[in-house]
């Protein structure tokens, strides 16, 4: 699968209804911010172009909820996934940090080289890594990349995608920390953690001179209107961030329970992530679909089955059911 959250050709390959599937294949929170109820939608003006106050308002909420630092700039875009496709222009030789995304490979006409750890990285390259990392929730602390980036200030950069972070009860951000390195370029996705990825919202993060080329290729109106309305609203949400935070780590909590019960090995630093190792991943996929269960396998990780969270009780019942018919007793 090139993305996750898209089971309609699952759909007629097992024939069962669209609406009738528990999609599990994406990271996505399945307790979306409640944008119907919190958002006067006559405060959308989408007769005339965002304005540049509309794009402040924006900014200013995201980096209060991301703790910019004031020398930093914060750019709104449609979503990260143009952004990936921008990298290219913007690094010299690079590496990419183990991770799922074909995005990133794709954007560098799968050329670019794929490590396993930060200790392989060369010293003359700028570093690509996603943190947490998909699809196995691995986590680096905010040090060992402001050390990945101080060992490279020679004009390679640290490009780190964050677009699990928000979910993290322990935050493990480096955006509060970028003003003692002007290397670091950050990637924040709105759509994870707020359950609206059809949005199309993201943010780039990053010094001055690496931001302006990014700004003047993608133009005076980056995002819609229903996107700055909806975006500055759910990022001043402090309580509800709070309280997803801490019920993501409940169901986390619940989901990795359910996989221990069922003698699963599996990896899960994120809420919203976990990585079954096992040798029969490609025929547990198979028997969840038989099931009506998407879940993700990866065609460069043998053995690797990725689900997200179930939302609700019922949910977690019906995965709970197709693992006991799946896998012998």
């Amino acid at each position: 699968m090139y993305h996750g959250g898209d089971p309609a050709a699952a759909a007629a390959l097992y024939g069962i209804l669209r609406d009738d599937w528990l999609d599990l294949s994406t990271g996505i929170n399945p307790h979306a911010w409640p944008w119907r109820q919190r958002v006067e939608f006559d405060d959308v003006a989408l007769e005339r172009l965002p304005s540049r106050g509309d794009l402040e308002s924006l900014t200013t909420a995201a980096r209060a909820a991301y703790r910019v630092p004031d020398e930093t700039e914060i750019l709104p875009v449609a979503g990260i996934e143009p952004v990936i496709r921008q990298l290219p222009s913007l690094v010299r030789k690079a590496v990419l940090l183990d991770t799922s995304y074909a995005s990133y490979r794709t954007a560098f006409d799968d050329e670019i080289p794929v490590l396993r750890g930060p200790s392989e990285i060369p010293a003359r390259s700028s570093v690509i890594l996603v943190n947490p990392n998909n699809p196995d929730g691995r986590i680096l602390s905010p040090e060992t990349i402001l050390s990945l980036a101080e060992s490279r200030q020679d004009a390679d950069l640290v490009v780190v995608d964050e677009a699990y972070e928000d979910a993290l009860s322990e935050r493990a951000s480096v955006v509060p920390l970028m003003s003692r390195m002007q290397n670091l370029v950050v990637l924040r996705s709105f759509g994870k953690f707020y359950g609206l990825p059809g949005l199309r919202l993201g943010f780039i993060i990053a010094h001055p001179p690496t931001i302006a080329p990014l700004r003047e290729r993608l133009g005076d109106w980056p995002v819609s209107q229903l996107a700055i309305t909806i975006g500055r609203h759910a990022l001043a949400d402090r309580e509800w961030q709070e309280k997803t935070r801490l019920r993501l780590d409940t169901q986390a909590h619940e989901l990795r329970a359910l996989l221990a019960a069922h003698a699963l090995q599996f990896e899960s630093q994120s809420p919203l992530l976990a990585l079954i190792r096992d040798d029969r991943a490609a025929e547990m996929h198979r028997g969840l679909a038989a099931h009506g269960i998407w879940t993700r396998i990866f065609t460069d990780r043998p053995g690797s089955l990725r689900l997200g969270l179930p939302g609700d009780e019922s949910e977690f019942r019906r995965l709970e059911v197709a693992l006991k018919e799946i896998l012998p007793s």
